[in-house]
């Protein structure tokens, strides 16, 4: 097996089904895909939807033995993916709606890929952002970035172990024994801070995207971030000849702009995060009960 594709699974069969009907039209041929379903009533339901969608043979499925949660259960189906065998996986979340040639692009950077690339998104911006990017006006357009966000990613190999893999396994850690951006709000703000700490390390992103999310609510989702996230966002839906990297500095005033926004709130992120509030805030409370109380 050369490339997979892993998605997860719970009680939202609905839009589980929109995420594998986007699939289908990728044109998914030598992809393989992964997908672990938590338990509950409707788990049947997802099988029966990768079957209508998929060809026989073309993904695996299983339905935990218990919850896992949104921190191990994507976990785990990237595990099995390059355990498997897989050489490139692209991760999705269940509730995602894909573009046309969100594969293709895929494709692009996998034969493109430099050693410093440590992942592709199909959605530019950083986590926590509502100012998610899509100028559908430059579809062939992509640069490199220090910032990273969960909504649709693609990691070869080599990036799962040295980067993602060492990072996502050691969340569950006491927080004194894991590096200071671990104790992040989840996972992938860990990672984002993992890869902002590595000064030579991109991740690629399109200036037109290739994903959105549909599930207005969710763990870590709300229905108010999620409008002011996604409504009016604007899917790619042009299949450009070729993709273009282009440096920032080349990019249009008003891209070029809207990257530096992200770079600009992840070193910000990093700059608070050194500072350690968690401790400063025991500190604090310290030093009132000894003089106030």
């Amino acid at each position: 097996m050369q490339r997979s594709i892993t998605i997860t699974g719970f009680e939202r069969p609905k839009l589980f089904n929109q995420v594998v009907q986007d699939l289908a039209k990728c044109n998914p041929d030598g992809w393989h895909l992964f997908a672990g379903i938590e338990p509950s009533p409707s788990a049947a339901q997802f099988e029966e939807i990768c079957a209508a969608h998929l060809p026989e043979g073309s993904f695996t499925l299983w339905v935990n033995q218990t919850c896992l949660g949104v921190a191990q259960n994507p976990l785990q189906v990237q595990e099995r993916a390059f355990e498997a065998g897989s050489e490139l996986n692209l991760h999705l979340e269940e509730d995602l709606c894909l573009a046309p040639d969100s594969l293709q692009m895929v494709d692009w950077y996998q034969q493109n890929r430099k050693p410093n690339w440590v992942a592709l998104n199909l959605l530019a911006g950083c986590c926590g952002t509502t100012a998610y990017m899509s100028y559908p006006d430059h579809p062939e357009l992509l640069t490199e970035t220090r910032s990273f966000n969960s909504l649709g990613f693609a990691v070869d190999r080599e990036s799962w172990h040295k980067v993602f893999h060492p990072v996502w396994s050691q969340c569950w850690k006491h927080r004194w024994l894991k590096p200071r951006h671990l104790n992040a709000i989840g996972w992938d703000w860990a990672i984002s801070g993992a890869i902002f700490d590595a000064p030579d390390l991109r991740v690629v992103q399109p200036v037109s995207a290739r994903a959105s999310h549909l599930g207005a609510t969710g763990t870590h989702a709300e229905p108010e971030f999620h409008s002011a996230a996604f409504d009016g966002l604007v899917i790619n839906r042009q299949t450009p000849k070729s993709y273009q990297l282009v440096a920032r500095e080349e990019l249009p005033r008003n891209v070029r702009s809207h990257f530096n926004s992200y770079e600009e709130a992840t070193s910000l992120r990093a700059e608070l995060e050194a500072r350690h509030p968690r401790k400063l805030e025991r500190r604090l409370k310290r030093v009132i009960a000894q003089r106030f109380l």
